[in-house]
């Protein structure tokens, strides 16, 4: 009978100990992406590398039903104490406010057991909101440079003319400048560059458009952002192709290059100019997952909307980036972007 007793005890302790080693430290998720926490992977720590990224920019008001729980500030806390804590992160839309309700316990893991941290604004307007990083590897080099997006064909008056156009339009928008950030770090004596990306938000003002605006009208601008090239979005996206190939010149000997961010272009049928464009040099490791980034679950109300996938990662080989997954954490309106790099 205590044999009995013993193996079934074993078997709920294996059923156990699996859930355990599938979620690390149990996270506060939406249930929406409950599924994509199957698709996490442990593996051997000497054969990859773990990597973080995630928008958190609403981070500061996602609270639990009492007031007493910040989610983002305890999603991180568990996850850099979980199995699969990563050895890069990096957040974007990072500021002030997010800063205030990380806890002194989040802050502590965080400090512990990421000694190489960094934070680079997103534009000199804005030198309080950018990316902030965390790695467990000394950073060996980094380049940083402010990118433009009105086209450089242009004249210098349409230049104008096109600046004051979106200027009038995206009023309320972050990032309609940007900057060009890329740190590279030695493992296993390779060198890996990181380019976190946050480009342009002219959609926001498509989905802000009122019941006024006739339906050509509305379409007419839907194509100028989804399949035109005068607009922030894309203009901020090829010239950070071209800083990428400036900067890392030839990109042939540098295959260990990863892209990954909020392009705010989503990825949906694959129709939208700027995603099409970074195809053509890159691949897309999530392409085969089913799931959006944005607008989460309990995003505020001016986020909500279709949800569609514009956070990505993208890299030179198809074989540089494994076990891609979108993680179902609450803590901001966007979703993170949790993956392996092969480092053999």
């Amino acid at each position: 009978m205590r044999s009995i007793v013993l193996l079934q005890f074993t078997f709920y302790f294996l059923i156990f100990l699996k859930s355990s080693i599938c979620l690390g430290a149990p996270f506060i998720i939406d249930p929406i992406l409950g599924d994509q926490l199957q698709r996490v992977q442990l593996s051997d720590p000497q054969s990859k590398m773990t990597v973080f990224w995630w928008n958190v920019q609403e981070g500061f008001s996602h609270l639990s039903a009492d007031g007493s729980t910040n989610y983002l500030s305890e999603n991180l806390r568990r996850l850099v104490h979980g199995f699969y804590a990563p050895e890069l992160i990096v957040l974007g839309e990072y500021g002030p406010q997010v800063e205030r309700v990380l806890t002194s316990h989040t802050k502590k893991a965080l400090h512990e057991n990421y000694p190489f941290q960094g934070f680079v604004s997103y534009s000199n307007s804005e030198p309080h909101l950018g990316f902030k990083y965390f790695s467990k590897h000394p950073i060996s080099d980094s380049f940083v440079d402010l990118l433009d997006w009105v086209p450089k064909e242009m004249s210098k008056e349409q230049k104008e003319e096109l600046r004051k156009l979106w200027a009038q339009r995206m009023v309320q928008s972050k990032n309609i400048l940007s900057q060009y950030f890329r740190i590279s770090m030695e493992v296993k004596g390779k060198t890996y560059h990181f380019v976190p990306v946050h480009l342009s938000h002219p959609w926001r003002y498509f989905s802000q458009l009122g019941r006024d605006r006739g339906y050509f009208e509305k379409y007419d601008i839907f194509k100028e952002i989804a399949f035109g090239k005068n607009n922030p979005n894309y203009g901020q996206l090829s010239n950070l192709l071209e800083a990428i190939q400036k900067d890392l010149l030839p990109l042939s000997n540098h295959e260990k290059l990863i892209l990954m961010g909020d392009f705010n272009i989503p990825s949906d049928y694959g129709v939208a100019i700027g995603y099409r464009l970074l195809r053509k040099y890159f691949t897309d490791p999530y392409q085969d997952i089913d799931a959006p980034t944005f607008p989460s679950l309990n995003a505020q109300g001016a986020a909500l909307g279709t949800p569609v996938k514009i956070d990505h990662v993208f890299s030179l080989r198809k074989e540089t980036v494994s076990n891609p997954v979108i993680l179902p954490l609450k803590g901001s309106d966007h979703y993170p972007l949790w993956f392996q790099i092969e480092l053999n």
